[in-house]
């Protein structure tokens, strides 16, 4: 059908196409996203409705030449979702915990996390229909290069953390971010990583029925 073939003829017939062709050749190996793909697309329309268009922030592989430096975020792809980021573990000592600065941190950061899902459930914890969480174990850490992340040199530093928690036995990861101050910003959700059928059936939401343990499931504690 015609309007099947529209676009690609449209564009070979375009004066634009070999600027395009020469453009995408040199975009193959580009950091590129599905915002740069709308951007391409509405270069294809603008080649049949020409409109004025406002400034995105994002390339079209057709029209312009990605930069060989761009990062991750301004690409609109988030640091834990971005492929070119490296990472590298960190060391955990568990016979010698005073000694490990790696150690350190990861406790700091873990601990962070366990206090930032409590938070998400504080109004449940408050009215004693879920469990207030304790860290239970460190499972793991990882640290991101600052070469792929859009921050200023030395700014903040990018981990990403894996924990245990009691006594929902709830295994947890979580992008930490630590500014130059100390600060500390959960970047993005905190993802459950093993199930927990049965642990929230006291509450109707789904968005946090993961964090929850019902008090109910407690053992009951003896009087006596």
């Amino acid at each position: 059908p015609r309007s099947t073939l529209f676009p690609y003829t449209t564009l070979f017939r375009s004066p634009q196409f070999p600027q395009w062709r020469s453009n995408l050749l040199m975009n193959q190996h580009a950091l590129a996203s599905t915002y740069d793909f709308h951007e391409m697309l509405q270069d294809l329309l603008q080649l049949s409705a020409p409109k004025e268009r406002l400034a995105s922030g994002f390339h079209s592989l057709f029209s312009s030449v990605v930069p060989e430096n761009r990062t991750c975020s301004e690409a609109g792809v988030r640091n834990q979702d971005c492929l070119c980021s490296v990472q590298s573990a960190l060391e955990l000592e568990p016979d010698d915990r005073s000694n490990s600065n790696d150690t350190a941190k990861l406790t700091k950061f873990s601990q962070f996390v366990v206090d930032r899902i409590n938070g998400m459930i504080r109004d449940l914890i408050f009215d004693k229909t879920c469990t207030l969480l304790k860290l239970k174990a460190i499972l793991y850490g990882r640290v991101y290069t600052q070469s792929s992340l859009s921050l200023s040199e030395n700014s903040a530093q990018d981990y990403l953390v894996g924990i245990e928690v009691n006594p929902s036995g709830g295994t947890f990861e979580a992008y930490v971010r630590e500014y130059a101050n100390g600060s500390l910003v959960v970047e993005g959700e905190v993802c459950r990583l093993n199930m927990y059928r049965g642990q929230a059936d006291c509450i109707k939401d789904k968005l946090r029925e993961k964090y929850c343990y019902c008090q109910n499931l407690l053992p009951i504690q003896s009087s006596s």
